[in-house]
């Protein structure tokens, strides 16, 4: 009996080490473990703000202990569950696919540009029968579809109509116009192509630009913000054109003048600069980047040369300066630049866009465009 009361005994002793071990306080919630781990890195105001929002009585009872990390974490929830909805969205429209997220994110860019003429031309009965193509690039965001829309309605006797939304593209539009009288071509339509401003799709616009040996000519409307910098700008056109060797010598075998026109858009906003400004920055911008361009050719003409597969056929331009005016100085003399203020709101230097893109015609003098401006 005496053994049996020992181990009974025994048994209580192991209970209430058991029953000790219970009672231990519980570890620390995640949102705690997660407070005491950030509090380090947050300045006093806002460690101020979670301890009056911890100690707040309704607070806790509403929300919890740690009330202002479940308030952290929530708003952190929602702002990636909006990132994560805007991504799937993009997905889902085609954009990331058919433009950015390609392995070759400019091969789409001209992928319909023939299918969009052909069902626009069927519409019109013109398929086929355009003359003159007219090219408008430049910068994203410089106004290039207000532009290419304000010539369409224009065309169509609708100028008064209001002009549609315009988002940024990954895909060239095209669309007719026409021209009032036949051009040297034959034909009294234009073809209007918006090309896409986008930095990662400027490799297939020297496509578009080479001169047409079974049409009527092509010409260019590089678009600017003129509140903007031009830098962007004068890059394009730098690339594009000015130094584009496989450009610049069929055009030269062609011999015709492949023009240019520079609009300066939106000369409507205070702060807008007249083309006289922008040619000037844009001549600037441009000197620029040929110094540059001399200085890594000749550091880099031998390693270049070890490798004529990599080596692009890029011309250097001549002379110490850049003329605008005559870019035959600079051994350019198939190039002709000019320019024109420009607004798509008040519709200033309509006129003279439409001389350029019906028939060719320059208006050399535009300085009363800025007159009418808004203050």
């Amino acid at each position: 009996m005496q053994d049996e009361s020992i181990k009974l005994e025994g048994d209580t002793g192991d209970s209430d080490v058991i029953h000790g071990e219970s009672s231990a306080p519980p570890p620390p919630s995640p949102l705690t473990q997660a407070r005491h781990f950030i509090s380090p890195y947050l300045p006093p105001p806002m460690l101020n703000a979670m301890k009056s929002i911890d100690s707040n009585d309704i607070m806790k009872s509403s929300i919890g202990d740690e009330a202002s990390m479940t308030i952290m974490t929530s708003l952190l929830a929602i702002i990636l569950i909006g990132k994560s909805m805007k991504f799937l969205s993009l997905l889902s429209s085609g954009k990331a696919v058919e433009g950015l997220d390609d392995d070759e994110p400019e091969g789409h860019v001209l992928s319909e540009l023939d299918k969009d003429l052909h069902s626009k031309g069927l519409k019109s009965g013109k398929v086929g029968m355009y003359g003159d193509s007219i090219i408008l690039f430049g910068p994203s965001y410089a106004g290039k579809t207000c532009l290419f829309h304000t010539l369409l309605l224009e065309s169509k006797g609708k100028s008064d109509s209001k002009m549609p939304n315009t988002v940024m593209s990954l895909k060239a539009d095209v669309s007719m116009l026409s021209a009032g009288e036949k051009n040297g071509s034959g034909s009294n339509s234009v073809r209007l192509i918006d090309y896409p401003g986008h930095i990662t799709l400027s490799s297939q616009l020297p496509k578009l630009l080479y001169p047409s040996s079974n049409t009527g000519e092509v010409r260019g409307l590089l678009v600017v913000d003129s509140t903007k910098s031009v830098s962007d700008a004068a890059m394009l056109l730098y690339n594009t054109v000015l130094t584009n060797g496989a450009l610049l010598d069929a055009w030269e075998m062609s011999n015709e003048t492949f023009h240019i026109m520079v609009v300066c858009n939106k000369v409507d906003v205070s702060g807008a600069k007249n083309w006289r400004r922008i040619k000037l920055q844009l001549r600037t911008e441009i000197e620029k980047l040929k110094k540059i361009s001399s200085t890594v050719s000749s550091v880099d003409a031998k390693v270049l040369e070890e490798n004529s597969s990599e080596k692009e056929e890029k011309r250097q331009l001549l002379g110490k300066s850049i003329d605008l005016d005559d870019l035959s100085k600079n051994g350019l003399s198939q190039v002709k630049i000019s320019f024109l203020s420009f607004s798509c709101l008040n519709k200033d230097g309509l006129e003279a866009l439409n001389a350029f893109v019906t028939n060719g015609n320059i208006l050399t003098d535009n300085s009363s465009i800025l007159s009418n401006r808004k203050r």
